[in-house]
């Protein structure tokens, strides 16, 4: 990746870190926070941090199973078996999961269909692809079958198209045989044993971060609830006025109009302000929480973080002014993590 994703990437770990660590129950973050909030002592919930002997214990009181099953290995095992499997041609009917070479095209009031014509396509029996009915219209044919039927074309809007289909081959899926010379052949990995392991901390990685997130949310909330802070009504709008900015470019990025965006998740425009100014009040709250942790605890950057930021700092472009404002919000950014860790 790009050396600022290696940045944002390295500030997330921070708080990731906090689970791995095994701390005694219960967990009270403490903190100052000014003589008008004054020393206030917060108790999250138990389940996340509560006498955790081990990560897969963390894992089982977290999320109810533990951090990697024999199950979630060997799916990831089969993904990528799959990428590496060939196909072969057999004579008996389709079933889900064989790859049917098709010639399919549609008629729409008589007339060719233009958009929906394919010659020789590879169709991948129980994807649910092309149409609605296509599956279940292919399971169990022989090869030179000829089939037709009508039915919807979402992805070109169209309803009650007269679909025809010519099935030309059926292929089978031959998968590879799972040993340590096949896995030495196509991974990094020399043996089985050794991918198993790192399927597993992969595996474990991501719960590891679920949790994390988890946790924070919890804190995050008990915090801005507790601190009852009374913000400035035009620095909430003004971050209500950011965060939506942001939000329309993505919009515009996936060439998305806002009034389908509401339409399609069921908001008004009363709704939608409310959340913004939901997320605004958050934000704004926790800016100011954390950067009076970082005060009180005299919190500093040390020479790896600071090394991450002169990395970025050195990709981007600016007026000198520019820079140092980018500069200024990159390290207060990091010092807040290391307050909300700090805390955790």
């Amino acid at each position: 990746g790009t050396k600022h994703e290696d940045f944002v990437s390295a500030k997330k770990s921070l708080i990731v870190e906090a689970a791995n660590k095994e701390l005694s129950a219960p967990v009270r973050a403490t903190y100052a926070f000014g003589q008008k909030i004054g020393h206030t002592q917060y108790e999250v919930k138990r389940a996340f941090r509560n006498a955790l002997r081990s990560l897969n214990e963390y894992c089982v009181l977290a999320t109810g199973k533990p951090c990697a099953t024999e199950e979630e290995i060997n799916e990831q095992i089969e993904r990528i078996k799959l990428q590496f499997g060939d196909v072969e041609k057999v004579d008996r009917p389709a079933k889900e999961s064989d790859y049917l070479l098709l010639n399919i095209s549609g008629l729409e009031n008589g007339n060719e269909l233009k958009d929906f014509n394919y010659q020789d396509y590879l169709y991948e029996l129980g994807s649910a692809l092309l149409t609605p009915s296509l599956d279940s219209k292919l399971e169990g044919v022989s090869s030179g079958a000829i089939i037709k039927f009508n039915d919807d074309i979402p992805a070109l809007g169209k309803s009650n198209i007269e679909v025809s289909v010519l099935v030309k081959e059926i292929k089978e899926k031959i998968m590879p045989e799972l040993t340590d010379d096949w896995v030495s052949s196509v991974t990094e990995f020399d043996s089985v044993k050794e991918m198993n392991e790192e399927l597993y901390k992969n595996i474990q990685n991501v719960k590891k971060r679920q949790i994390a997130n988890q946790y924070q949310g919890l804190l995050t909330s008990k915090l801005i609830e507790e601190s009852k802070l009374e913000l400035p009504e035009q620095l909430v709008i003004a971050e209500m006025d950011s965060i939506l900015q942001n939000f329309m470019n993505e919009l515009q990025q996936n060439n998305i109009k806002i009034e389908d965006y509401l339409q399609i998740t069921g908001l008004t425009e009363e709704t939608l302000q409310e959340d913004l100014k939901n997320q605004a009040t958050r934000n704004l709250s926790m800016v100011v929480i954390l950067d009076k942790v970082v005060e009180d605890q005299e919190l500093k950057l040390d020479e790896k973080e600071v090394g991450f930021i002169d990395e970025h700092m050195s990709t981007h472009d600016g007026s000198e002014a520019d820079s140092a404002s980018h500069r200024l919000n990159l390290e207060s950014e990091s010092l807040r993590n290391k307050a909300m860790l700090h805390i955790l």
